[in-house]
């Protein structure tokens, strides 16, 4: 794979991660409205439980790609 794929597939990679965390947290305001508005606590629970959810993913996705990151800077400084 050629340097300029690489990039474009990086960057392509770093776009897709943060239209993902954005719809996640979304998700997750969308949520707290219906919270909001329920009155069943049955109900309520369980949306809590799916904004949580919401949440703790885009936490993930967040970690894993600054962890990527920091790997790539580290190869790059050892390689220097």
């Amino acid at each position: 794979m050629s340097e300029k794929s690489k990039e474009e597939a990086e960057e392509a990679t770093k776009d897709f991660i943060e239209k993902l965390v954005g719809r996640l947290s979304i998700i997750a305001r969308e949520l707290d409205i219906k919270i909001s508005e329920v009155v069943n606590e049955k109900q309520k629970k369980f949306l809590e439980k799916d904004r949580n959810q919401a949440i703790h993913m885009a936490m993930k996705i967040q970690n894993h790609d600054t962890m990527i990151e920091l790997e790539k800077e580290k190869s790059k400084d050892e390689t220097n």
